[in-house]
């Protein structure tokens, strides 16, 4: 509410906003910068904040104070790049190469994130999320394949109660070989 409430004051006239950074200040009713400066650019307002230099100062304040960012901190937090259900994996992957891809408001390089959208696999992953980690180590199978290694997969990721690692996908695949 404070961001929207914020980005609306904006529009209604107000000459300045008050706002906190990665969460400092927020219980004083300040609204996060990142998301009010963000808001503003999607709204076509040019600020003067650099939007490039968001999220490394987020960083620099998170290491100065010694208040780490929170995982799911919008825009900031390190959750935001990593994917683990099936519907957005596939989204994530046909739109990575867009300016604005499936579920950002725009290209995080803008706000000075250069880490790329990552898919984990789980229970909750689909084909495209297996396909595209087997594919970055070198291995094609076509799609039926892929299908066919899938529920297994899935059964083995609720083990361990965390996202497969790519070791142990390989493994599997080594433990279980698929004749093409």
């Amino acid at each position: 509410m404070a961001t929207a409430n914020t980005v609306e004051s904006f529009f209604a006239g107000a000459d300045q906003l008050e706002v906190a950074m990665n969460g400092l200040g927020e219980r004083a009713g300040n609204a996060n910068m990142q998301e009010v400066v963000c808001a503003l650019y999607s709204c076509g307002v040019e600020t003067s904040i650099s939007l490039k230099e968001l999220y490394p100062a987020s960083k620099v304040i998170s290491e100065a104070s010694g208040i780490p960012i929170h995982e799911k901190a919008p825009l900031m937090g390190k959750d935001i790049v990593n994917h683990r259900s099936g519907i957005h994996q596939d989204g994530v992957s046909k739109t990575r190469d867009e300016k604005r891809p499936a579920y950002s408001p725009f290209y995080l390089g803008e706000i000075g994130r250069e880490d790329a959208d990552t898919l984990h696999f789980t229970s909750q992953s689909g084909a495209t999320a297996l396909q595209e980690i087997l594919e970055q180590n070198g291995i094609q199978l076509p799609k039926k394949l892929v299908h066919e290694s899938l529920f297994a997969l899935k059964a083995n990721s609720d083990k361990p109660g965390r996202p497969l690692q790519v070791n142990e996908i390989l493994d599997y695949f080594s433990a279980n070989p698929v004749t093409i």
